[in-house]
């Protein structure tokens, strides 16, 4: 059942934009400052949680600021197309696959200018932290991609 205070939605692209800038400036400002925290797997897992849930919380904080229900501005309801889940297999296959080509080549041309990037994943040793980092890798990404960029974004343009 839906509030009676909120209005009807009017997402503007403008609303998009700055929805999009307040998730990352609050996502880059508080990853900044994680740099201070002890450095180890609390210092990694805080660093994944932190910029996921900006572009979490982001979306709901702007529409409750304008007064629009999230659910009234995101288009929740559609059929699901059996031939689109049959589709996935092979769409995300060659996603990982390209994207696997996107990141050597970039690690290349990084080797061949003399830049060597490490990237600082969580610990897997013991259950919690393996929990953890599923939730920081996997789970919060894909939550965040679909509420702001097909939440906000597309329903603003």
């Amino acid at each position: 059942m839906r509030k009676e205070n909120y209005q009807n939605p009017t997402l503007t692209p403008k609303d998009g934009v700055l929805a999009y800038i307040i998730a990352l400036s609050v996502s880059l400002i508080v990853g900044t400052l994680i740099v201070f925290l002890p450095e180890g797997n609390a210092q990694t897992l805080a660093n994944y949680f932190v910029t996921q849930l900006g572009f979490l919380i982001v979306p709901f904080l702007y529409l409750k600021s304008r007064s629009i229900s999230y659910l009234d501005a995101v288009p929740l309801k559609g059929k699901l197309n059996p031939i689109a889940l049959i589709l996935i297999i092979p769409i995300t296959i060659g996603a990982f696959l390209q994207n696997t080509i996107l990141s050597v080549a970039f690690n290349w041309l990084l080797d061949a200018i003399g830049i060597t990037p490490t990237v600082n994943l969580p610990s897997t040793d013991g259950a919690l932290n393996t929990l953890l980092a599923v939730v920081a890798i996997c789970i919060l990404p894909a939550l965040a991609e679909e509420l702001l960029f097909r939440g906000i974004i597309l329903s603003s343009l």
